[in-house]
Order: structure tokens, then sequence, then C-alpha cells
């Protein structure tokens, strides 16, 4: 499997992830019956260790479960995307695979929402919720 070239460095790019993942999208969908969430997309890149070119990306989907007194008209939220990065280091039976060319890595970003209510108390304690989304690394798409 060949390796991702940098056009800038014309050489062989080992790729970082230093930036933060960014928050392309955002909405709410559902009903006051059914409830209502927070859907988006989040972009993460990984850029070239030497120059920072943008080399690859994922697009990825979210989806969060808003507050069940929830009401577009009258709440507000706040988005917060943090990046994650984890490797897998053991097979589907649960033994440890010992060689890193066989451990799979996943890159992806942690998503937070902070729901305020229009005139709420300023001691009270917005909602929180939080989801995690992420992708293989052998996933994401080429930019060059």
């Amino acid at each position: 499997m060949p390796g991702v070239r940098c056009p800038n460095c014309e050489k062989f790019a080992s790729l970082e992830t230093e930036e933060e993942p960014e928050i392309i999208s955002d909405d709410t969908d559902g009903d006051a019956d059914n409830g209502y969430t927070l859907n988006g997309e989040v972009r993460i890149v990984r850029t070239c260790v030497d120059c920072r070119e943008e080399l690859k990306e994922a697009i990825l989907e979210f989806e969060i479960e808003c507050p069940k007194n929830f009401d577009p008209d009258t709440w507000d939220y706040e988005l917060e995307a943090h990046p994650t990065e984890r490797v897998q280091s053991t097979n589907k039976k649960g033994r440890p695979i010992k060689k890193a060319r066989y451990q799979k890595s996943f890159y992806g970003a942690e998503i937070t929402a902070v729901f305020n209510r229009h005139g709420a108390d300023k001691d009270e304690e917005p909602p929180t919720q939080s989801v995690t989304v992420e992708e293989q690394a052998s996933y994401f798409e080429d930019l060059v």
C-alpha cells in the first residue's frame, strides 16, 4: 500500500491531526411529541507533518439527543468538538495484537452540546450531551 505523497514537500509524508475538528453543519430535527435530536457533520483533517498541507479528510455525521423539554423556539445550544484518537490493539477474540503494523488507528471527534433555555436561572446547570464519532485512518479521503 503506497503512502501519501505531499505535493508541497514532494516526499512521502507523515500525517498528524493537530487541528481541531470543524463542525460544518448542525440542525435540530423532530417534534414535541417524539422529542428532538441535534444532527450535524464534523470534518476531521490529517495534515503533512512538515508543511501542514491538508492531505486527507473525513466528514462524519453525528446525532445528539436533546433534553426532554427542549423546544427550538425557547432553547439555544452551543457545540464544541475535540479530537479523539485510539488504536485497536486487540483482535475480535480479545487477544492482543503484538505487531503495530496490524493494529488499526481511528481518528474522530467528541462533540459536546450545551443546551441553554431562554430565561433560565443563572445558577441552573445547563443540560449537556456528548457523542463520539470516529473513522478508521485507512478510510479517510485523499485531498491530493
